[in-house]
C-alpha cells in the first residue's frame, strides 16, 4: 500500500504578481521537501498542488506526514493556508484515481475549515 498525501495550496490572501507568486510556490516546495522522509517524493502536481507520494507507508505514516505539514506551518514556515487530502494506492488503481481520492479527501477538508471559520466569525 502506497499512501500519498496531497495538498493544495488554499491561498489566504492573493500574492501580488507573478514574482510573488513565484516565491509562494518555492516556500511551499521547500516546506514538503522537509516534511518528506528518506524515500519520499515531492513534487509539484499543477499550478499550486504538490503532491507527497509515500512510497512503503501505511495510513499511519500518511497522516503523521499530514502532522509534519501542518506543525511545520503553524510554525510560520508555510507562507499561505492549504489543505491536506490522504489517499492509499489500491491494487489495480491508476494514478488518475489515487489522485481523485485524495483529491476529495482534500476538498472535504477545506469544507471543514471553511465552515469553521464561518462559525468562529458568529
Amino acid at each position: 500500500m502506497t499512501p500519498g498525501v496531497r495538498c493544495k495550496v488554499v491561498c489566504r490572501c492573493r500574492p501580488r504578481g507573478h514574482d510573488a507568486g513565484d516565491r509562494v510556490l518555492a516556500q511551499m516546495a521547500r516546506l514538503f521537501a522537509r516534511a518528506a522522509r528518506a524515500g519520499d517524493a515531492s513534487v509539484r502536481w499543477g499550478g499550486d498542488e504538490f503532491v507527497l507520494v509515500l512510497p512503503r507507508a501505511g495510513q499511519k505514516e500518511a497522516e503523521a506526514a499530514a502532522r509534519r505539514l501542518r506543525d511545520l506551518a503553524a510554525n510560520g514556515s508555510a507562507p499561505v493556508g492549504f489543505s491536506v487530502g490522504i489517499a492509499a494506492w489500491r491494487p489495480g488503481d491508476t494514478a488518475r484515481a489515487l489522485v481523485g481520492r485524495a483529491d476529495a479527501a482534500m476538498y472535504g477538508e477545506k469544507r471543514e475549515q471553511v465552515a469553521g471559520a464561518s462559525a468562529t466569525r458568529r
